[in-house]
């Protein structure tokens, strides 16, 4: 890519740990999207989260890195594990903004994220910074906007219900795996078998009362 001006997806989360559903997910959106790149940025203690228990970041890195090995158009940026407090999407995406003013920047979100989307920190300056593409399931629509509506302007309304893509619907979920550890139950084929060998090396996920504290 190097200096040139690219199509790059920025996707967020905790990822504890990264499952299928975020892998298959995020293929989708690249393809639909045409994105020269997908930057996965895991996040040090999402606001969401907190006060909630997350397993150790440098577990949450490691299972990402093991993750997207084999996808030579995923990376990674750490900037947000950098980040004194919470993990807040504008800063990271001004600061990319001025990193890279050229590239066209692409928020890769799912349709509940998006449905809270008018709660996070400066959320009525994030539609400048980037262009939200969200992943629905097929058949399914994302609703009014209103909330979202009322802060942002008509034309950032439409260019969020444009980039809807419809991907599919993984029956996974990083609490759910989280839970199965808990009670001894197989996790294969819901995360990549070199994240599954990673979680039973560590011992991650093994406490009951952890394993369903965050979410």
């Amino acid at each position: 890519m190097g200096d040139q001006p690219a199509r790059i997806g920025y996707l967020g989360g905790t990822f504890d740990p990264v499952h299928v559903g975020h892998l298959i997910s995020a293929r989708e959106l690249a393809d639909a999207l045409r994105l020269d790149r997908v930057v996965w940025l895991p996040a040090k203690q999402p606001p969401h989260k907190a006060g909630r228990t997350v397993s150790a970041l440098t577990d949450r890195v490691a299972m990402l890195e093991l993750a997207i090995a084999d996808e030579p158009d995923f990376a990674i940026d750490l900037r947000e594990t950098r980040r004194d407090g919470p993990s807040y999407t504008f800063d990271t995406l001004s600061a990319l903004r001025d990193e890279r003013p050229d590239d066209e920047r692409f928020f890769l979100i799912g349709a509940d994220s998006l449905a809270q989307l008018h709660t996070w920190y400066r959320a009525a300056e994030l539609p400048s910074l980037a262009q939200f593409a969200t992943a629905v399931r097929p058949g399914t629509t994302i609703g009014d906007l209103a909330e979202l509506g009322a802060i942002i302007t008509d034309a950032q309304i439409r260019s969020i219900r444009e980039h809807c893509v419809p991907t599919t619907p993984i029956g996974v979920s990083s609490t759910a795996i989280r839970r199965r550890v808990a009670d001894g139950l197989s996790i294969r084929h819901r995360v990549p078998a070199a994240v599954e060998a990673h979680i039973r090396r560590r011992g991650l996920y093994t406490d009951a009362t952890s394993a369903r504290d965050c979410s």
